[in-house]
């Protein structure tokens, strides 16, 4: 027969000592002003490459014809 070795009681509440603090803070970077700004000018690039790619994509089929 095999003997536990740390409790299961034991196990469980030392996962949530260590996974809480973590929680908290992706929640407050996640929060932050700082990672808002951060996201929204990601969005603002993303979008604004595609937009150049599409672009591109019309006045090529303008000027070379479609393929």
């Amino acid at each position: 027969m095999k003997t536990r070795l740390i409790p299961g009681w034991l196990r469980l509440s030392s996962q949530l000592v260590l996974a809480l603090p973590m929680v908290g803070f992706f929640s407050d970077i996640v929060g932050s002003d700082y990672f808002k700004q951060y996201v929204a000018d990601v969005l603002v690039s993303v979008i604004e490459s595609f937009g150049t790619a599409l672009i591109h994509v019309v006045v090529q089929a303008i000027l070379y014809g479609a393929a």
